[in-house]
């Protein structure tokens, strides 16, 4: 949401923080700073929400699955500014913190996302279509 959004006081304000886009880049940074492996990240963004999701061909690397991959540089984290977001919000209260960010996002094998600017056409990628598995 909007800073002008958020003004609108407590009780008309929308709910929630941008966040979404600096997930990844911040668990990342965990991993280079020894928080977390990188196998805990993987089962955070990819194999869990995949199995909860009924996504079979999500989630993994294995022949048969989807190649959706993100490439990314521990050894290089960035500064997480919000002029370089691309949320409509224009803030992040990760301001001014590390993060490592992707490189090159593969969808299916194709490149999609190159450091800037996002390279996959606009129709690219695909509806899931599944419900949520209950336990």
């Amino acid at each position: 949401h909007t800073v002008a959004e958020k003004r609108q006081g407590l009780t008309d304000a929308p709910s929630g923080v941008p966040g979404v886009e600096t997930l990844y880049p911040l668990l990342l940074e965990s991993v280079r700073s020894g928080e977390l492996s990188l196998e805990r990240v993987r089962d955070v963004v990819a194999a869990t929400p995949a199995s909860l999701f009924g996504l079979d061909n999500k989630g993994r690397i294995e022949a048969g699955a989807d190649a959706d991959l993100v490439l990314v540089d521990l050894t290089n984290p960035r500064e997480i500014e919000a002029a370089a977001l691309h949320s409509k919000a224009e803030w992040t209260p990760f301001e001014g913190l590390q993060g490592v960010f992707p490189e090159l996002t593969l969808v299916r094998g194709e490149p999609v996302y190159e450091r800037d600017p996002v390279t996959g056409a606009a129709s690219f990628g695909e509806s899931a279509g599944r419900n949520v598995r209950t336990r």
